[in-house]
């Protein structure tokens, strides 16, 4: 379900997602957001992971959602994300971490430079989990400049989890 909105010139509609409870507000010219499914391998097993893009010339809008099996105490969450921001800092130059509050849940964040395909991107990346799923939201751009533009903040800001009601899971 989408709905539409404007904002300083900027068109932006909200992509709600039941299958994984969240809400996140993407700029109208980027297109469907397109999802993609499959198992990954964890220290505590087989666990399937849905990515959902959406992109524009210069930049790219992701989640990842992978489904835990359970529900983690907060020393559990915590572990996990400082694992998957560890994990994902490999990969490239870090140009910060730091921590935030998503949606009213804590949450790591991580920018960083990576190279692919002998060309440069920036990446911000924040990592929370949220009941019994780990969410990976990402800004790629081609420039640090990108990262900071209004429709970078509005996804991260806009970014809502709900609660599945009885019977909707």
């Amino acid at each position: 379900m989408e709905t539409s909105d404007n904002s300083q010139n900027q068109q932006y509609r909200t992509y709600q997602n039941s299958e994984d409870s969240f809400s996140v507000d993407l700029p109208v010219k980027s297109g469907e957001m397109e999802q993609q499914t499959r198992e990954i391998q964890t220290d505590s097993g087989a666990r399937k992971m849905r990515g959902y893009i959406a992109s524009l010339k210069d930049k790219a809008f992701i989640i990842g959602v992978i489904e835990l099996g359970m529900v983690l105490d907060n020393e559990q969450k915590s572990a996990l994300v400082h694992e998957s921001r560890e994990d994902l800092a490999a990969n490239g130059e870090v140009l910060f971490k730091g921590e935030t509050e998503i949606d009213g849940f804590a949450a790591l964040t991580l920018r960083l430079c990576q190279d692919y395909e002998g060309m440069k991107s920036y990446v911000d990346v924040l990592f929370t989990v949220i009941a019994d799923r780990l969410f990976q939201l990402e800004v790629v751009a081609t420039s640090v400049k990108k990262l900071e533009e209004e429709d970078t903040t509005r996804f991260f800001q806009s970014f809502s989890y709900t609660v599945p009601g009885p019977g909707t899971e």
